[in-house]
């Protein structure tokens, strides 16, 4: 399969760009980040992707546009020339045979066909062989495990996730979780352990019915008489306990009586009481008031006595003057007359005073005697709840005085003996009922029918049956493993052949000649090299250090460009390489250049990078540039 143009439109970087292209060793040079990484991916896309998908649509879409990605690529293969385009913003893939003029129009189909044209059907199987970039080159492990599983992929003509060994490994998976258990204990058993876990039990319960069934009949022989017994427990204990709930009701009719009458006799003597303290606190106010108490300030006497007394001394002392001064001494006597009358007033009220103050301390005692009778309610609302008390005073006698409740009435003696016969009854009924109950389970134990038995062995036997299939299930994914493997095996040889031969052919051409013996073992597919220096067969792992890491990168290179051929068929697709050589050494370089120059006559073969190492082994030299 030969490229012969690229164009590309709205793709990441690229917005509109064509890239021709020639047999042979095709370098596509560019500064980094000059677009030679879209362009891989263009070529990436062309040959894989679908233009329905929406997410591939995404990421190729050129940044700051809404126009999605078309991509075109013609191509030719020994028998024809083609034409792929695909649209991914009217997503429609079209693929046009320049010789029969088919043209194949459905993406699933045009893939199917690029496939065939191609030799290899998933974009991972490409990737992991006709793709190679410098990590894989020097990722000698990496390389190991995609050699091993894309050539049991191409066994199968598809993908990697078909490959024979993964379809191996599937079936042993398979196979140990039917297993689990059967070795050892475990919390999550497989079907086989499972089932015949479930066997043995339906076995012991099957065996338990059997046993038990002559104890049930033994449980069973007296229930008729538990149940006659408990309908009579019951029938006593209906009418003991209504005839004590007829009591219960007339007694607690009775307290209510007798608390009713002392609180009626109570509110009684309270408003009687409250009464009389009114009337007392009356009388006392009518007491207060007869006093007649004047509240204005009454002169001293002593004042005008002693006023008197003083004009009396002053009328002797100046009678020696003159006569007619002790003539004055009369003007005191009006005042001595009047100090008189202010003593006897002052008098009286000191002794109203003193009355008045007893009658006050009464009325104090009084009203404090009343405030506790009366509390915060007035008379009239204390009247209110003594003709409340009365009326249900009324209402509790006229239910007492009532024919049926007189009826049924017993004394106190036997109301309390009563009272203990409803318990013991009570007691009896539930021991009964547990009885009846138990009585009842073995009855409906024992009633398990023949056709109950029947359906147990019924699912025994199934399980059984399934335990049969399973097994054999078991036995045929054993069997299908088993002669996968030996197929593989078999089948295998012709491509490890093959593939051992091109490895020895292009690592002794890579080598100067130095290596020309390759080993792959069966099996395993471990590569190992004849060492002329050990003269002895050599490991190629990095690990093991019995190679150079430059050997062991040369080597690698020759195992992917020899698994080109036999992963594709004989295909010829085109190789892919991404400045794989960053490593190589002057020598090792033009080695493997001259390695890719002579499988370029079979392979075009694409060389991506920045450097002008590789322009004199160029066939064409692509520039690309933004």
């Amino acid at each position: 399969m030969i490229f012969k143009k690229l164009s590309v439109q709205h793709f990441k970087r690229l917005k509109n760009a064509t890239f021709d292209f020639l047999p042979g060793i095709n370098i596509v040079k560019g500064e980094n980040e000059t677009g030679k990484s879209t362009m891989k991916l263009a070529f990436l896309t062309a040959l894989f992707s679908s233009p329905r998908s929406e997410a591939a649509a995404r990421d190729i879409k050129t940044w700051g546009t809404d126009f999605k990605s078309r991509i075109t690529l013609q191509f030719e293969t020994d028998k024809s020339g083609y034409a792929l385009a695909k649209d991914f913003q009217e997503k429609e893939a079209v693929l046009v045979d320049g010789k029969s003029k088919r043209k194949y129009e459905d993406p699933s189909s045009v893939q199917k066909v690029m496939s065939d044209l191609l030799g290899i059907g998933t974009q991972s199987l490409f990737e992991s062989t006709a793709y190679i970039d410098h990590s894989m080159v020097t990722d000698i492990d990496k390389g190991r495990k995609e050699i091993r599983e894309s050539l049991g992929a191409s066994l199968t003509g598809a993908g990697e996730d078909t490959s024979a060994e993964k379809i191996t490994k599937k079936l042993d998976k398979i196979i140990s979780d039917m297993e689990k258990g059967l070795l050892r204990p475990t919390t999550k058993p497989g079907i086989i352990r499972q089932l015949k876990d479930d066997i043995k039990n339906l076995e012991e319960e099957l065996g338990d019915i059997r046993t038990r069934s002559s104890e049930l009949e033994k449980g069973t022989s007296t229930y008729d008489k538990v149940v006659s017994d408990l309908v009579k427990a019951e029938s006593d204990y209906t009418s003991k306990k209504d005839l004590f709930e007829s009591n219960k009701k007339y007694y607690e009719l009775k307290d209510s009586e007798e608390k009713l009458k002392k609180q009626y006799t109570d509110i009684e003597h309270r408003i009687e009481g409250i009464k009389v303290d009114q009337k007392e606190l009356d009388s006392l106010d009518e007491k207060l008031k007869d006093l007649g108490l004047d509240q204005k300030a009454v002169p001293n006497w002593l004042v005008f006595a002693g006023i008197g007394a003083v004009i009396v001394l002053l009328s002797i002392g100046l009678a020696f003057v003159n006569l007619l001064f002790a003539l004055g001494s009369l003007i005191s006597v009006p005042l001595f007359v009047y100090s008189a009358v202010l003593y006897i007033k002052r008098k009286e009220i000191i002794e109203k005073g003193e009355k008045a103050n007893k009658l006050l301390n009464e009325k104090k005692v009084v009203e404090a005697r009343l405030e506790g009778k009366r509390g915060k309610k007035g008379v009239s609302e204390i009247e209110r709840e003594w003709s409340d008390v009365r009326r249900k005073l009324k209402d509790t006698e006229e239910e007492l005085s009532k024919p049926e409740m007189k009826a049924v009435k017993i004394a106190p003696e036997a109301f309390q003996k009563l009272s203990k016969e409803i318990k013991t009854l009570e007691s009896k009924k539930d021991e009964l009922k547990v009885r009846k109950a138990k009585g009842e389970a073995y009855l409906e134990q024992r009633q398990v029918s023949e056709s109950e038995i029947a359906d147990i062995e019924e699912a025994l036997e199934e399980k059984k049956e399934e335990l049969e299939r399973q097994s054999n299930k078991l036995e045929v994914y054993k069997l299908t493993s088993s002669i996968i493997k030996e197929a593989f095996t078999q089948t295998i040889s012709p491509a490890r052949d093959v593939l051992k031969e091109k490895v020895a052919e292009y690592f002794k051409i890579i080598t100067g000649g130095r290596y020309d013996k390759i080993e792959l073992e069966e099996g395993t597919l471990e590569f190992k090299v004849f060492s002329p220096e050990k003269k002895d067969w050599v490991s190629i792992s990095p690990k093991d250090e019995e190679l150079s890491r430059g050997t062991i990168d040369q080597f690698f290179l020759a195992a992917r460009l020899a698994l080109v051929d036999v992963v594709s068929g004989g295909k010829k697709p085109p190789i892919f390489l991404d400045d794989p050589f960053v490593t190589f050494d002057e020598k090792r370089l033009k080695r493997a250049m001259e390695l890719l120059k002579e499988i370029s006559k079979d392979h075009q073969i694409f060389i991506f990078t920045c450097k002008d190492t590789y322009d004199k082994f160029s066939d064409k030299t692509v520039q690309v540039s933004l």
